[in-house]
């Protein structure tokens, strides 16, 4: 927990992106399981990122796209596929 709390900005926004990706699949990727891995309320997690001048929403549609590219560009998916793994159709 203390080593959260030592993180920049900058590591805080990539440790939180690679938490989404790799909670992307489960459906656990949502801003209140991701607060609760990062042992803070959800309040504070939307402070943060506020600080760090985006949102938690900006975060998941970058980790999203991150992996679509790479879906297309292993070629192994179908589109409608990767759309599912990612959740764009929820």
């Amino acid at each position: 927990m203390e080593a959260v709390r030592q993180l920049k900005t900058q590591d805080l926004l990539q440790y939180i992106k690679k938490l989404i990706c790799e909670n992307l699949p489960s459906s656990t990727y949502t801003i209140e399981h991701i607060a609760k891995k990062l042992y803070m309320s959800n309040r504070k997690l939307q402070r943060q990122l506020k600080l760090a001048d985006t949102c938690y929403q900006q975060l998941l549609q970058q980790c999203r796209l991150r992996l679509v590219q790479q879906y297309l560009k292993e070629g192994r998916f179908s589109i409608t596929d990767i759309g599912l793994y990612v959740k764009y159709f929820l």
